[in-house]
């Protein structure tokens, strides 16, 4: 079954009626991804002025790819935040929480805790975003110590997170390829690791991820509890690589998504998560065009559902 083709459950007009009362605004982000013509605050400069009411920052980039001392982008991120919010994605391309490697979760460990102390420089409440484990190339004896290991480094997080009063949040694993393991994609796996961390831990439900488990993002969402949701990382491929393509081609139904969204309340930002400014442009212009058709079926001025 297609990821785009998911039944509902029926409800009545009433029901309907009562989760549509309070939602009037899509809150559309942006990830800023690395592109060499675009420093990071040339790309949230410009990004908001094109509508983007949330900024997700990855930090490599900040980092290590440019040359733009990270303190001060700190410092214009934290000015940024004031109108408006920026969230964490931390460091995670080269780093293994599960890893059965103790040098490999050391050093993620110590990144992971960086990630932390950067958020803290922007405010209290600034939101991070953690990957969980998988096995690198170990064979599937040791899944259950890529679990027990990531919860160890996270736990150690969390609790440096609170001190520095920064929010931690779980995203959900993508593509898995031959012989990988990513623990956490499933609900029950990161719903479980969300248990042993603590109910102020939040969800990064991330759409495009959920094409390779064949699984509905709304559905995915609602069993996770919308209220536990964070953010959204919103993109879309065609079911066989993590293209973090626009969000009009692939396999998930926006316009599904965008009426739930709507209709049920959910008050999380979407995070638009692309790698090229022509499919974030691209992405903006869909999305906002769904949410003036849905919120105009349903009878509520553009004025009020503006972005």
């Amino acid at each position: 079954m297609s990821a785009a083709k998911f039944a509902r459950p029926a409800n009545s007009k009433s029901d309907r009626r009562e989760r549509m009362t309070s939602n009037r605004n899509l809150t559309l982000g942006a990830s800023v991804f690395y592109d060499p013509k675009w420093s990071c605050m040339d790309f949230c400069d410009y990004v908001t002025s094109r509508g983007i009411r949330w900024i997700e920052v990855k930090l490599e980039p900040v980092f290590y790819y440019s040359k733009i001392n990270e303190d001060d982008v700190a410092q214009y991120l934290g000015e940024l935040a004031k109108t408006v919010p920026v969230s964490i994605h931390a460091l995670h391309l080269e780093l293994n929480a599960g890893s059965v490697n103790p040098d490999v979760r050391q050093a993620s460990l110590k990144g992971l805790k960086r990630s932390v102390d950067f958020a803290a420089k922007i405010g209290p409440g600034t939101i991070v975003t953690l990957h969980p484990g998988d096995n690198g190339e170990a064979p599937p004896s040791k899944y259950y110590e890529i679990r027990r290991n990531t919860i160890a480094v996270f736990k150690e997080v969390v609790e440096y997170a609170r001190s520095l009063k920064v929010d931690i949040s779980l995203e959900n694993r993508g593509r898995e390829g031959p012989g990988a393991y990513k623990y956490a994609r499933t609900v029950e796996e990161i719903s479980a690791l969300r248990r042993e961390l603590g109910c102020d831990v939040k969800y990064t439900v991330d759409a495009g991820h959920l094409t390779f488990l064949r699984e509905d993002p709304c559905h995915y969402i609602r069993q996770l509890g919308p209220e536990n949701v964070a953010l959204a990382h919103i993109h879309n491929n065609d079911g066989t690589c993590d293209s973090h393509g626009a969000t009009r081609r692939g396999l998930i139904d926006y316009e599904v998504f965008i009426k739930a969204y709507y209709e049920e309340n959910w008050q999380f930002p979407l995070v638009i998560e692309v790698k090229r400014m022509d499919y974030l442009l691209e992405s903006i212009e869909h999305l906002s065009g769904i949410w003036k058709t849905v919120t105009g079926q349903l009878g509520i001025s553009n004025s009020e559902s503006a972005c």
